[in-house]
């Protein structure tokens, strides 16, 4: 019996040195495997409440969100200090339960879209507030905001948009209706349900067709930014 024993260690350890190169690796140099459990997000409408307006600014869309309210559209006219800054067009106004300003978004320029779309989660995540921005020729993007209780932030922008020909004319659609947000520890990932999407539509210089299942916008560290799966 310890005869054939040691016949068996033997012929085993030739298998192991073999493969030694695997000792190479030490657990600073593996990836840990991210076993968070990925939450996801659902689109949903929050309160419209009556268009409400503040001294020369007029709103064509209001929203009640936790404690604030959200005020959609232009001054009339516009501020003197936004056109010489550039500053000007469409923007967001968000007032607290005290009527008071709390955040004021940029000017869209000559944007003729302005239109939120709201994603949720539960009641410890970030809403994740996506603004379009775009005129006749489609959409140019999106602004980003997060609500977080009775916080409100602007983290940068989505800028891609869902590519489709009719007739002889090429159109580009708002990218938030393709979008699907999850959440894993605290990183907010960004997929977009389509095949083809363009990145920087309407824009010529950059313009370029991607592969939506390639890529993805990641929300980490307060960057937003576009990966490369």
């Amino acid at each position: 019996m310890l005869k054939n024993f040691l016949i068996l260690i033997i012929a085993i350890i030739p298998v192991i040195t073999s493969h030694s190169g695997i000792n190479n690796y030490s657990p600073d140099t593996l990836t840990p495997t991210d076993t968070t459990k990925s939450q996801k997000y659902i689109k949903y409408s929050p309160e419209e409440i009556p268009k409400l307006s503040y001294q020369n600014f007029v709103s064509f869309l209001t929203h009640k969100v936790n404690d604030l309210t959200l005020l959609f559209g232009s001054y009339r006219p516009e501020l003197k200090e936004h056109s010489e800054k550039k500053d000007f067009g469409q923007r967001l106004l968000v007032f607290n339960d005290k009527n008071e300003i709390v955040f004021t978004s940029i000017g869209a320029q000559d944007s003729r879209s302005f239109y939120p779309s709201y994603f949720k989660s539960d009641d410890l995540s970030p809403i994740f507030l996506l603004v379009e921005l775009g005129d006749e020729g489609g959409t140019w993007g999106n602004l980003v905001f997060t609500i977080s209780g009775n916080t409100i932030k602007y983290i940068g922008s989505i800028d891609l948009a869902i590519p489709e020909k009719n007739d002889c004319e090429l159109t580009y659609y708002d990218i938030s209706e393709y979008t699907e947000i999850s959440k894993s520890g605290n990183k907010y990932r960004f997929d977009f349900k389509a095949d083809t999407i363009t990145y920087k539509p309407l824009r010529s210089d950059y313009e370029k067709n991607i592969n939506a299942k390639e890529w993805y916008y990641l929300y980490d560290n307060d960057t937003l930014k576009l990966m490369k799966k």
